[in-house]
């Protein structure tokens, strides 16, 4: 819709309400609005329009995908894993969605699997940082620093201007006792914020 890509998003909503009464059928519709609507911060108008995408078009994995981001920006991330688990039978090759399960999973306190899900983007994308620096965060946390590190140091050959990848890799590098490295690591971040 124009006023979306306009950046009036009270408009692109209203936009998409005259589509949805014009073909009341049009999952695509549905699914937009939805979209919209968690820019809004209006996640659980959101799910009401991501659930009316499903019912009409029950194969669009997209639909899922963002009914999962809704779950997860509402903390309700069990039925988040779910929605990405449906999203997967439909496209297993989507390396976001593994992402997004992943970060799900790390924040129920699955590291274990939130690992294997960034692995798998990983090898679905090989050039997504998110997914190397997402991993290198699991590390950490289960005091793995040599392979948060590598992960840290993958993720900035992809994404040199992250200032918080400068800082995680400055963590572990603390956690290492290479401390010289660690101030190097502060300062670069220093200097991109």
């Amino acid at each position: 819709m124009v006023q979306e890509d306009l950046g009036d998003l009270e408009a692109a909503v209203s936009d998409y309400d005259q589509a949805i009464t014009h073909n009341p059928a049009d999952a695509a519709a549905y699914n937009n609005r939805g979209l919209v609507l968690a820019k809004l911060g209006r996640d659980e108008e959101a799910i009401r329009d991501y659930n009316r995408a499903i019912s009409l078009d029950p194969g669009d994995p997209s639909a899922y995908y963002n009914l999962g981001l809704a779950h997860a920006a509402l903390e309700c991330y069990d039925e988040a894993i779910d929605n990405y688990d449906a999203a997967l039978a439909l496209d297993d090759q989507d390396a976001g969605l593994y992402v997004n399960r992943g970060a799900a999973y790390d924040a129920l306190g699955d590291t274990w699997q939130a690992i294997q899900d960034y692995s798998w983007a990983i090898t679905l994308d090989p050039a997504m940082a998110q997914a190397y620096y997402n991993r290198g965060l699991c590390y950490s946390d289960l005091h793995e620093y040599p392979q948060a590190l590598q992960d840290f140091n993958a993720a900035l050959r992809l994404d040199p201007r992250d200032p918080d990848l400068y800082r995680a890799r400055a963590e572990a590098h603390t956690a290492l006792g290479n401390m010289g490295h660690a101030m190097v690591d502060c300062k670069r971040a220093e200097e991109l914020e």
